[in-house]
């Protein structure tokens, strides 16, 4: 059966690694459950078509994990062959990252077609598949773009498209997951502006003043930035309550505001991640990163009485600059250098 393939990669897992994947059954108890006990019980379906999926996605992790390792060996084989210290393992490296690629492939392509007949054997669990899908292909396109060494935004396409659908039918089914489907979908727009601008950054300094990167500020970075502000404006809409995503829409309109292509456009930005900075601190007064996100809006506009007021309540929550450092794609490096040095302003060593 259709399910049989997602079995067996459990097993293959387990193989591998020692141990079933982490939340899911053990290997067999799922598939004797779906042909003997739960045949006509959609919840049990869909919940071990889930976690079965999980399993396939995270097989086809370790193939593409596989794949990177072969191909870095390749690298140095390479490297080897330099200085006349080569052999002919290259070639059988070569051959192993691509048979580990095409392994990774088939096991995702094996998790859509699961889905896609899940669909169709149990429709009031349309969204909830539909949103598995999205995530999968997502997955996907990830290791494609790594495979490929490139930052093409249409590799994610399909995923960003998938995703489309699954929020379509969460707003006709009024479902529960409708904010998250938004959050996801904004993460990954969030995601590939982001990588596009740090790799702007990389090549030409600011990008804002080099002409060569201007064009791709209008076609893929701006866009995306807006897209995500969109859609975690939507997600915060859908769960008012949540501070994770009042808090990631903030970072959206902090980030979109610097590459903004207008002043006014600038300042309504930053005025509206200000806001959501706020609206998440007063949920969780104790919050350290946004408080030290919140500071580093108000270094960026110069206010520096109110940035170290804030730096000097995140210092006694337990903030370390080290902290600010892991947040490489939140937190700015001339802030993170200024840190130090605002809080000895404040009276802090």
């Amino acid at each position: 059966m259709l399910y049989r393939r997602a079995y067996m990669a459990q097993m293959a897992f387990r193989a591998i690694c020692g141990r079933s994947p982490p939340g899911t059954p053990s290997p067999g108890s799922s598939v004797v459950s779906l042909e003997e006990e739960d045949t006509t019980s959609a919840d049990a379906l869909v919940s071990t078509v889930i976690s079965l999926i999980g399993v396939l996605v995270q097989l086809a992790n370790l193939y593409a994990e596989q794949w990177e390792a072969e191909d870095d060996d390749d690298d140095d084989d390479d490297d080897d062959d330099a200085v006349g210290n080569g052999d002919d393992h290259d070639a059988g490296a070569r051959a192993m990252a691509s048979q580990a690629a095409a392994m990774a492939e088939s096991l995702y392509v094996d998790a859509i077609r699961i889905l896609a007949q899940t669909i169709v054997d149990v429709p009031d669990h349309r969204v909830e598949l539909l949103a598995e899908w999205a995530e999968v292909l997502e997955t996907m396109a990830k290791v494609r773009a790594e495979r490929t060494g490139t930052t093409d935004p249409a590799h994610f396409d399909e995923a960003l498209a998938k995703y489309e659908e699954a929020i379509e039918a969460a707003t006709a089914a009024d479902s529960e997951l409708l904010a998250d489907l938004h959050f996801d979908y904004g993460q990954l727009c969030h995601s590939i502006a982001d990588t596009h601008l740090i790799e702007l950054d990389m090549l030409y300094g600011h990008p804002l003043a080099d002409p060569r990167a201007i064009d791709t500020l209008h076609t893929i970075v701006r866009p995306y930035f807006d897209r995500a502000c969109a859609a975690f404006r939507h997600a915060v809409q859908a769960n008012k309550e949540n501070a994770v995503m009042q808090e990631r829409l903030g970072d959206a309109c902090f980030v979109s505001a610097s590459v903004a292509a207008d002043p006014a456009s600038k300042a309504r930005l930053m005025a509206e991640a200000e806001y959501w900075y706020r609206t998440a601190m007063a949920a969780d007064a104790e919050d350290d990163e946004v408080i030290a996100r919140l500071a580093q809006l108000c270094y960026r506009q110069q206010r520096t009485g109110e940035c170290a007021a804030l730096l000097s309540h995140w210092r006694a929550l337990g903030g370390r600059v080290e902290d600010l450092k892991r947040e490489d794609r939140v937190f700015w490096p001339d802030f993170i250098a200024h840190v130090p040095v605002l809080l000895g302003a404040a009276g802090h060593v």
